[in-house]
């Protein structure tokens, strides 16, 4: 046996401390690495790996008229992405499959497949029940992306009043684009935490996060009266032959909008196919000017000022020589002076009633210049007064002369008392009928009431047909369904989805991964929602307003006086005769009591001057005179017929309306009607 060593001994245990030592330097160098010069990038890839940013599905909030009617509303679309790099079958197989469902033909798919490629998008913007037939396929390397698509379904008839969003459902026209803050929901962001396996953990979720408002944006609109005077316009442009044409009506007593139409129009689902300047608002955008329709605001300025009295009498020559230029009659013929107006003295009610030109300067000459346009001012109208306003978006201030050329001219207040020389748009003009009709008020228009809590039972539908969205020129369905969210949290973890294994699924080149990642939580969401049905019928119920938006406080607190009640009655008895004897005949309803105006005026050259051949007519009207309750203004934008005139093209159609109303409103005679037995 060998002897004991100390020697040896310690040289093992110098060893085995040597090795320890240097393995616990190792260690903690390699430590220091990682913690200090590492650890910054290391912390970040491991949050990237243990949680997912998650983004709750926010819908658009509803449009809706004054009855609760939903005119614009959010449902689902889908888009469809292929990756042939994962198909289980041929490529020709799942465009066979596919093709009847998005109607494209088989070859016309098989060109876009390539073996080897991967995020094609086949087609976007599919309705819901389309989107639901090719989930059923079960077709793998096929994937359906989810997202809100906006519809509209009243189309043409509130196109202009509504606008529309574009693909990243931002509003680009109309109330859509005046009113984005308060219809688009902010979509609340939250990063949470996922196991090993990739599903979420769902106690990290607060509930609150999917909390939705039932809050739709009202507006003063009637869809009713809406339809209405969008089938008389778009018949009596078709009779006219005009080019484009308006009707306004408002209630008079509050400044609330109760229709705006404006032909041709536009279907907001499928905007893309219209000419953009069909997406501009022109009654509330475009100055024209307003002809005999100002007369009877140029009357009442008259009478306020005290320059006449109504039981005035003014020569009507027929014609007039102001300055270098020559005014005459619209029926005036110099050879041959016509016995009704020309060389007589005629009362205002009469010189109104026949649209009398010259009778109107000779009314007008009795104000100075200045004071003539300080009333004109204060009407708000011309460069100093601001915009009127009514929630639609791009409104135009009017225009008038500058107060030293009013004056030094004498044929600017001469022309401007026939409405020539001003011009302002259709809503303006429909302001100042409005304050002839309330007792003298300049009530600003508006279109939207505010915030409201429609009930439940008028969120619910029947019977709702989406246009044909226009994929690839076919229709692609008729089904609209809407979804109430189930939340978000319960749903993965019912569903026990794994985020890595869908992830790693749809993984594809370029843009498609990224904002898949993004949106994880709105496509999971949305695969959630329950299915109810929408009602667009009218319903007694009146949704409760909670926030007013700031034009409707300020059109109900901050009207101003511009006449007094004894003027504005005036007024209404002169209009009522203009219906009775005058111009405006052919808007007559027997056993009604109606005041309006006629109007015809030139349009403006881009040489300069006027137009000989083409003219702007339009006709406003009161009714019900004894109690005013709407304000109605039609305006034709170059008709092509013989002899165009307001009474003849835009009369009319206001008739056609009135009768309407008196249908629908059940109102009844205040006029007793003679009937005359016949032999």
């Amino acid at each position: 046996m060998k002897p004991y060593e100390p020697k040896s001994w310690v040289t093992r245990v110098f060893l085995v401390w040597w090795l320890t030592a240097l393995s616990c330097f190792f260690i903690s160098g390699r430590l220091i690495y990682l913690q200090l010069l590492k650890g910054k990038w290391l912390k970040e890839k491991a949050l990237k790996q243990q949680t997912v940013t998650l983004k709750t599905f926010q819908p658009r909030r509803n449009i809706c008229d004054r009855n609760g009617i939903p005119l614009a509303i959010d449902t689902l679309a889908y888009d469809v992405f292929a990756h042939p790099l994962y198909f289980s079958i041929s490529i020709e197989e799942v465009a066979n499959k596919l093709s009847p469902i998005l109607c494209i033909d088989s070859l016309s798919i098989q060109k876009l497949l390539k073996p080897t490629s991967t995020g094609i998008c086949l087609a976007s913007q599919l309705p819901e029940n389309t989107g639901k037939l090719i989930a059923s396929l079960r077709l793998d390397g096929i994937d359906l992306i989810k997202h809100p698509k906006r519809y509209y379904p009243y189309k043409e008839i509130v196109g202009n009043v509504i606008g529309y969003v574009d693909t990243s459902h931002q509003g680009q026209a109309g109330i859509e684009l005046s009113c984005q803050e308060s219809l688009q929901l902010n979509s609340p962001t939250l990063t949470s935490s996922i196991d090993g396996r990739g599903v979420l953990i769902s106690h990290q979720i607060p509930k609150e996060l999917f909390i939705q408002d039932n809050l739709s944006l009202q507006l003063t609109l009637d869809l009713e009266l809406q339809k209405i005077a969008y089938k008389a316009l778009k018949q009596g442009l078709e009779n006219c032959k005009g080019k484009r044409g308006t009707v306004l009506i408002l209630d008079p007593k509050t400044g609330g909008i109760l229709t705006l139409v404006a032909l041709p129009s536009y279907d907001p689902n499928i905007y893309y196919d219209f000419p953009i300047e069909r997406f501009k608002p022109w009654p509330v955008t475009d100055l024209y000017e307003p002809g005999s329709t100002f007369k009877p605001l140029n009357i009442a300025i008259a009478l306020e000022t005290k320059a006449i009295s109504p039981e005035d009498s003014f020569y009507d020559e027929g014609c007039i020589r102001v300055g270098d230029s020559i005014i005459t009659n619209n029926d005036y013929n110099s050879y041959k002076p016509l016995p009704c107006l020309p060389n007589t003295y005629n009362k205002i009610v009469k010189l109104l009633a026949n649209s009398s030109n010259v009778g109107m300067v000779h009314i007008l000459e009795r104000i100075a210049p200045e004071i003539y346009h300080s009333w004109l001012s204060k009407l708000d109208l011309g460069h100093a007064a601001s915009p009127l306003e009514t929630d639609l978006p791009w409104a135009s201030e009017s225009s008038l002369k500058d107060i030293n050329e009013f004056v030094c001219y004498e044929i600017e207040p001469a022309a401007a008392s026939f409405g020539q020389g001003l011009a302002m748009t259709p809503i303006k003009l429909a302001q100042l009928y409005a304050s002839l009709a309330n007792g003298g008020i300049l009530v600003k228009p508006y279109l939207v009431t505010g915030l409201a809590n429609a009930a439940e039972d008028t969120q619910k539908a029947k019977g709702i047909d989406l246009p044909s969205y226009n994929i690839r020129k076919k229709n692609l369905g008729n089904h609209l369904s809407w979804h109430k969210a189930e939340p978000s949290y319960l749903f993965l973890k019912r569903s026990g989805i794994r985020v890595t294994d869908l992830l790693r699924h749809i993984k594809a080149e370029g843009r498609f991964a990224l904002p898949f990642r993004k949106n994880l939580l709105q496509l999971f969401t949305q695969d959630a929602h329950r299915t109810t049905e929408l009602q667009l019928e009218p319903k007694a119920h009146q949704p409760q307003l909670l926030r007013p938006t700031r034009h409707a406080v300020y059109a109900t607190n901050q009207s101003k006086r511009v006449f007094s009640h004894e003027t504005t009655k005036l007024l209404l008895d002169m209009l009522e005769d203009v219906i009775w004897n005058g111009t405006g005949s052919s808007c007559f309803v027997e056993g009604y009591r109606i005041g309006g105006k006629t109007g015809t005026s030139q349009k403006h050259t881009q040489e300069g001057g006027y137009s000989k051949t083409k003219i702007i007519t339009s006709f406003a009207a009161i009714f019900p005179t004894e109690d005013p309750q709407y304000v109605i203004l039609t305006v034709i934008d170059e008709p092509n017929i013989p002899l165009s005139f307001g009474s003849n093209t835009a009369a009319p159609i206001v008739k056609s309306i009135i009768e309407s109303l008196i249908d629908i409103k059940k109102m009844k005679p205040t006029i007793p009607i003679i009937k005359v037995k016949k032999d």
